[in-house]
C-alpha cells in the first residue's frame, strides 16, 4: 500500500513534504533558518528510518525566486548512506567534512548549487555505482573531472565547466553552456546539443569559436541531434561563419545517426 501526503501553500515556508514506500521530496519556495531544525528532521527520517531510495530537497525552484540564496547546509550525517539510489538537491550547500559515501546512489541531480574546487571529485569517488549525473546552473568550479567507470549519461545545463569524461556514452549540453570544453571523451557514443545563443557580434564571434570547438570535440560520436538553437544561429551568421560549420559537420557524414530538429511556430 502506498502513502502519499503533500500540503501546497504557495509562497510561505510550508511543510510540502511527499511520502511514499520508497520516496520522499521536500519542496519549500523560501529559505528561513526557521526551518533548519524542521528540515534536518524530514531528512533524518526520510534517510535513516525510512532508508527511502529516492530523496529530494529543493528550496527556491521558481522562478520568482531564483535569485535568492539558500544557506541550508546538507547535514553530515546524510553523507553516508548505502539504501539513497536517487538524490536531488536544488540550492542548498553541500560542504562534507569526510568522504561521502552514497554507495548505492544510480542518479544524481543538483542545481543551483555553489560548489568547491576538487570537492565534487572527491565526492564523486564514492558514488561507485553512479550511471547518471545531471549539473544545472551550477558554479564555484571551472573544471570537473569524472573517472566513475559505470557514469555513462551526464546532462549539463547553464553550466560553463572544463570537463573530463572519459567513460560516459550519452552527453546532453542544454540552454545556455558558455565556455564549455569538453575533453578525453573517448568513449561517448550520443551527444544531444540545445544551446541558447546570444546574438551581438562580439557574442557571436565568442559564440562561433566556442561551437567549432565544441563540434570537434564530439566529431566520433555515432549519433549527433542539434536542435532548433543550434539551426537558429547558424541561419544567423554570415556566410564565412556558416563555411566554418559546413566544414565541421562534414567531418560528421560519418555517423550512424545525424539530426538537425528545428521547430517552428504557427502563424494564425
Amino acid at each position: 500500500m502506498e502513502l502519499c501526503s503533500k500540503i501546497c501553500l504557495p509562497r510561505i515556508c510550508r511543510l510540502p513534504w511527499s511520502l511514499t514506500e520508497e520516496k520522499f521530496s521536500v519542496l519549500l519556495s523560501i529559505c528561513d533558518e526557521r526551518f533548519v531544525k524542521d528540515v534536518d528532521l524530514w531528512a533524518s527520517f526520510a534517510l535513516i528510518d525510512a532508508k527511502v531510495e529516492y530523496f529530494a530537497l529543493e528550496f527556491c525552484d521558481d522562478e520568482n525566486c531564483l535569485e535568492a540564496v539558500c544557506e541550508y547546509k546538507f547535514p553530515q550525517y546524510a553523507y553516508k548512506n548505502t539504501s539513497l539510489r536517487y538524490l536531488v538537491l536544488v540550492n542548498c550547500i553541500l560542504n562534507p567534512k569526510d568522504n561521502m559515501n552514497w554507495t548505492s546512489l544510480v542518479s544524481l541531480l543538483l542545481k543551483d548549487l555553489k560548489l568547491i574546487e576538487g570537492v565534487i571529485e572527491k565526492a564523486l569517488s564514492g558514488f561507485p555505482n553512479l550511471e547518471c549525473l545531471e549539473l544545472d546552473r551550477i558554479w564555484g568550479i571551472h573544471r570537473l573531472e569524472i573517472s566513475n567507470v559505470k557514469l555513462r549519461k551526464l546532462v549539463i545545463s547553464n553550466v560553463s565547466l572544463e570537463i573530463l569524461a572519459l567513460y560516459v556514452q550519452n552527453l546532453q549540453l542544454l540552454r545556455s553552456c558558455p565556455e564549455i570544453r569538453l575533453k578525453n571523451m573517448a568513449s561517448l557514443v550520443t551527444a544531444i546539443l540545445d544551446l541558447d545563443f546570444k546574438h551581438g557580434d562580439q557574442l557571436q564571434k565568442n559564440n562561433s569559436s566556442c561551437l567549432k570547438e565544441l563540434l570537434h570535440s564530439i566529431a566520433h560520436v555515432e549519433n549527433l541531434e542539434l536542435r532548433s538553437s543550434f539551426k537558429l544561429f547558424t541561419i544567423q551568421n554570415s556566410l564565412k561563419e556558416k563555411k566554418i560549420y559546413l566544414d565541421v559537420l562534414i567531418s560528421l557524414l560519418n555517423m550512424q545517426h545525424f539530426v538537425i530538429l528545428t521547430y517552428s511556430r504557427l502563424s494564425m
